[in-house]
């Protein structure tokens, strides 16, 4: 997990970014107090990131990538995606193993929490138009 976690982590004033390098609105998770979060459990989460995920959901997705032989399609696929955190990860980790294609799919009934994805992942330069979302 760590040598992924090549970002600093840090709290800015409407968002925070994870040692990931994603970057998280804080109206993406409005029952989170940005005053509690704690940088050093957002740069590298273990046991967990103290509000979302438990570090074995990280290894596990980071494990995906880098087994992927990068010889075709990555392709991440979140239901019920509510704000999408798995496929911004997803998107931003292997941008940054300059993966050539990357295919996020995200399945959110809620039109709200779906509209809300979409601005996450158009937030972290994960543009839906340019893999068909919308």
């Amino acid at each position: 997990m760590r040598r992924n976690a090549t970002d600093a982590a840090r709290l800015l004033e409407d968002h925070y970014v994870d040692g990931f390098g994603v970057k998280t609105l804080f109206d993406c998770v409005p029952f989170v107090d940005p005053a509690t979060l704690n940088t050093s459990r957002l740069q590298c989460p273990i046991p967990d990131d103290g509000f979302h995920a438990e570090g074995i959901e990280y290894v596990a997705l980071l494990d995906a990538i880098e087994r992927f032989a990068g010889g075709g399609t990555f392709c991440a696929v979140e239901a019920g995606a509510g704000w999408g955190p798995w496929l911004a990860m997803a998107g931003v980790v292997c941008r940054a193993k300059k993966v050539e294609q990357i295919r996020l799919i995200g399945l959110e009934a809620s039109a709200e929490r779906f509209a809300l994805m979409t601005r996450h992942l158009t937030f972290n330069q994960l543009d839906p138009a340019a893999w068909g979302g919308g």
